[in-house]
């Protein structure tokens, strides 16, 4: 598994099934986010397979990283595309999903602290899935 930047929200991809539905995936991503959004793509074959568990030893270890997006086979299976969100503070390992037009709200409300994740998670459908912010 290769390292992860620091510096920045990640987005790992972590299924490579299908090439096509990760390039619509990121750009239903990049047009809903703003300059001011601090996102890094991570597209790196060796996290192929990884799952929320794998992730949280290395990126649990940073305490300015509260949490993580996954593009995993859901994500990239299902229309909506919905994003895996996990948890790597306030209760490691619980995760919901966020449609991507969600997404910049999400991370923006994480980052800010505006919110916490368990009242995002919280806001989640019955299905898990968060499609937007009230």
């Amino acid at each position: 598994m290769a390292a992860l930047p620091v510096d920045k929200t990640l987005l790992i991809r972590v299924d490579y099934t299908d090439p096509a539905a990760w390039d619509a995936l990121l750009s239903l991503v990049d047009g809903g986010v703003d300059s001011d959004t601090e996102l890094r793509v991570v597209s790196d074959p060796s996290f192929d397979g990884t799952t929320p568990e794998d992730l949280e030893g290395q990126l649990g270890a940073d305490p300015e990283r509260t949490f993580a997006f996954l593009a995993d086979t859901v994500t990239l299976a299902s229309p909506e595309r919905p994003v895996l969100v996990v948890d790597l503070d306030e209760d490691p390992g619980r995760a919901f999903r966020v449609v991507p037009a969600a997404l910049p709200d999400v991370q923006s409300s994480l980052e800010l602290g505006n919110r916490g994740f368990g009242e995002l998670a919280d806001a989640a459908d019955e299905d898990g899935i968060l499609r937007a912010l009230s």
